[in-house]
């Protein structure tokens, strides 16, 4: 049976909004932030427990996930990694995917 790890103390350098996700045997800090000058787009940074960077991304609300406001309270959940991020506020599931790069200028 895998161990899921307790948050671990926030590591220096990352903002106190950094939200701890366990996982099985390890654990990632998440940063969700709004992209500057982009409404419905956010900055994702992922670090390991110690603060070191696993990923970072531009990261968009799906379809059935336009209601998200960062702004308001929310709390990472399953399934978030590098590749898709899963938020829950007010009750809902939300799902923000990759920014297409085809769409990066």
């Amino acid at each position: 049976m895998a161990t899921v790890l307790p948050p671990s103390t926030l590591p220096n350098g990352l903002p106190t909004h950094a939200q701890w996700l366990a996982g099985e045997g390890a654990g990632s800090w998440f940063v969700l932030e709004p992209a500057r000058h982009a409404d419905a787009i956010y900055n994702m940074d992922r670090y390991d427990a110690e603060g070191h960077l696993e990923c970072r991304g531009l990261f968009i609300p799906d379809a059935h996930s336009e209601r998200f406001d960062a702004r308001k309270p929310y709390t990472i959940t399953y399934n978030s990694h590098c590749a898709r991020v899963t938020v829950l506020q007010d009750g809902q599931v939300f799902t923000l995917n990759p920014f297409p790069e085809e769409l990066l200028p």
